[in-house]
């Protein structure tokens, strides 16, 4: 049995800000999105005075100032600064991990640790709030979607103590629990879908047979449903995808007499484009080219010369 775990960052805006104000432990915080226009992080105390996500600030704002609830301008810079010290304190407990976003990580253990979970869990929490002093949350399943499912008891149910394990048990009762729209690859469309079909729990997707899965919500769907029974479809992606950049066709005319006179001899040749693209009644060649360390590709656009941006300028003369 493969062994995963979600480790998931309580309240991460929030807690990043109150890293420099311990003062507002304990009191209602939200941080708003870019220009200040809607609420994006939540403590739990903001969350029990009833705000809700993505809360127009202008529409709340009387009601922040009558509970006397602390609002933060979004600091994505501290923000990523923080998540990479959370990742660097995660590796030191396990290689196997993948960052799935700014603030979750999965990890994978080996199955001889089985008996041992809720020990490891505790010790990551311990070690993450030590190190980093950010709050998090540890969740443990057989697959990925199995242990989102833990991750959400763990941050949800204050008897787990922030630790919860669905592996090597029956899950049937756990499920039970969870509505379907809460399901960890179940967007908004299927799960209004499948809620007007009768399908409401987690449970109850589950049990659905494999063709009616596969025919209204496609293989992606199915794997779902096959990592809800214990079955794991998804591996660990642990290099990350490299970074691409779509530049306009107008650059095509810049950029192709650099590379045809740089010597570089894992740069493959192409023939001359089109001198004429750049009309609007020609399209422009497709073509991509790659070097070492940028990659750019460059992608039939619709875009014309007089809409190139700054920052594509800016490209230009770094090359």
């Amino acid at each position: 049995m493969r062994i995963f775990a979600l480790v998931d960052c309580n309240n991460f805006y929030v807690s990043c800000e109150r890293l420099f104000r311990p003062s507002l432990r304990n009191k209602p915080v939200v941080v708003l999105s870019n220009n200040d226009g809607c609420v994006i992080a939540r403590s739990q105390e903001a969350k029990e005075i009833g705000i809700p996500m993505a809360a127009p600030e202008f529409k709340y704002r009387s009601f922040f100032q009558h509970h006397n609830v602390e609002v933060f301008s979004s600091n994505y810079s501290l923000y990523g600064d923080i998540s990479q010290r959370v990742t660097e304190t995660l590796y030191t407990l396990t290689p196997q991990m993948e960052v799935y976003s700014i603030d979750e990580s999965f990890l994978e253990f080996p199955p001889g640790k089985i008996s041992d979970l809720l020990t490891i869990g505790r010790e990551i929490r311990h070690k993450v709030f030590k190190w980093t002093g950010i709050p998090v949350s540890v969740g443990f399943g057989p697959t990925k979607t199995l242990a989102k499912a833990a991750n959400r008891f763990a941050k949800k149910e204050a008897w787990t103590k922030g630790v919860f394990n669905l592996c090597n048990i029956n899950v049937d009762e756990q499920l039970e629990k969870i509505p379907v729209t809460d399901v960890w690859g179940i967007g908004y469309r299927h799960g209004k879908r499948l809620i007007s079909r009768g399908v409401t729990t987690a449970r109850i997707f589950k049990d659905l047979p494999d063709l009616w899965i596969k025919k209204n919500m496609a293989v992606t769907g199915l794997h779902t449903a096959l990592e809800l029974r214990g079955t794991p479809c998804f591996s660990l992606a642990i290099l990350p995808s490299p970074k691409r950049q779509f530049l306009p066709p107008a650059l095509l005319d810049v950029l192709y007499p650099l590379y045809k006179n740089w010597k570089n001899p894992f740069l493959p040749m192409y023939p001359e484009p089109e001198k004429n693209y750049a009309s609007r009644n020609h399209s422009p060649p497709e073509s991509w080219f790659t070097w070492k360390p940028t990659v750019i590709i460059i992608y039939r656009s619709i875009q014309t010369p007089q809409r190139i941006c700054f920052q594509w300028q800016q490209i230009i003369l770094r090359i």
